[in-house]
């Protein structure tokens, strides 16, 4: 079983960024537009995204087209941050603005698991990829330029199997911890 070396551009189908400009928003249209801000701790971050009209939805949809399993990327600002697209009913009416990447695998050739954790390791090459002075950029053409190793798809899935079982007790852990830290708070409040 022997490793390739590939760029990015021959393992997706479509890397592209968000709109390039602004939207109208609309509070409670369900349409969400995500920026780099949304995109953390290897998830999209609802809580504080904007939502927007349908139209501006519908114009940038239109070259975005997230779908469950693309893997966003933020490319511009804070470089490297990275989540993929969950099933579920907010990713077919999420956008995104220019600050944040998406990339199509072609699950023919990679996972997006395998993607998403081979871009957390390979995050320092991702930063120094980037260029800019006053803000940093990690350019489109970069970005399908950027080579990587990949195993066969079989051993793709062995090892995002046994990376996604450590991030779950992570997560467990993190639940737990914030139960714990809430709990911790009430005593003080009801004792002090």
């Amino acid at each position: 079983m022997s490793w390739a070396d590939r760029n990015l551009g021959e393992l997706c189908s479509l890397i592209t960024d968000g709109k390039h400009g602004d939207c109208k928003n609309e509070e409670g249209s369900g349409f969400f537009f995500i920026s780099c801000k949304d995109v953390k701790d290897g998830r999209l971050n609802y809580d504080n995204a904007r939502q927007i009209v349908r139209t501006d939805f519908a114009e940038t949809h239109r070259r975005t087209d997230l779908k469950p399993g693309d893997v966003l990327l933020t490319n511009s600002g804070t470089i490297g941050r990275l989540a993929i697209a969950p099933d579920d009913d907010k990713t077919e009416r999420t956008t995104f603005q220019k600050s944040v990447a998406v990339l199509k695998p072609i699950r023919e050739l990679i996972t997006p698991h395998f993607l998403y954790y081979k871009l957390a390791a390979e995050n320092t090459r991702l930063i120094n990829s980037a260029g800019g002075a006053a803000q940093k950029n990690l350019l489109l053409g970069e970005l399908r330029r950027f080579s990587i190793r990949i195993p066969p798809i079989a051993m793709q899935c062995s090892i995002t199997s046994t990376l996604s079982a450590y991030d779950d007790l992570i997560e467990n852990n993190r639940r737990r911890i914030q139960l714990l830290e809430q709990g911790a708070r009430l005593l003080y409040k009801e004792w002090l």
